[in-house]
């Protein structure tokens, strides 16, 4: 796999990622008629927009960037928490044609000696409903807690 760009978003703009990772997903049938595909997208814009209230409240400095291709073709979304005591990979998630090809791996590398050389210790946000990280290629198993040092 080629050489992978973060392009720096700003957090209300990540809003047609987050539904096509949700059509990638198969969550959602987009076959259905359009009163229903309006639903849903209306479904999936409050909860998008409550992550994003939510991460800038209490995240205020995080940073929204697309994964993309070297031709800038956004192929997934990263979203890094950087301060002084630690580095908190909030979110990472690829299309699924793009999972398993060693780029979420190469970017939480990135993201470990870059926390080695400052000295920090790196984290990440597990999912509330099952306690895991979304991603845990290469890492430990997750703790009970709501974060995990990597």
């Amino acid at each position: 796999m080629g050489k992978v760009i973060l392009r720096p978003v700003a957090a209300n703009r990540m809003i047609h990622f987050y539904i096509r990772c949700m059509q990638a997903h198969g969550r959602m049938r987009w076959r259905w008629c359009n009163g229903v595909k309006n639903k849903l997208l209306v479904s999936l814009w409050m909860q998008f927009n409550a992550q994003r209230q939510h991460y800038l409240q209490y995240f205020p400095k995080a940073e929204y960037n697309l994964i993309c291709l070297e031709d800038h073709q956004p192929i997934g979304r990263i979203i890094i928490d950087a301060r002084e005591m630690k580095i908190l990979l909030m979110d990472i998630a690829l299309l699924p044609v793009y999972r398993n090809t060693g780029i979420g791996t190469r970017l939480v590398r990135e993201i470990q000696d870059e926390a080695l050389s400052k000295g920090l210790p790196v984290r990440c946000m597990l999912k509330r409903s099952t306690g895991q990280c979304s991603y845990t290629n290469g890492w430990a198993s997750p703790e009970p807690a709501r974060m995990v040092s990597i």
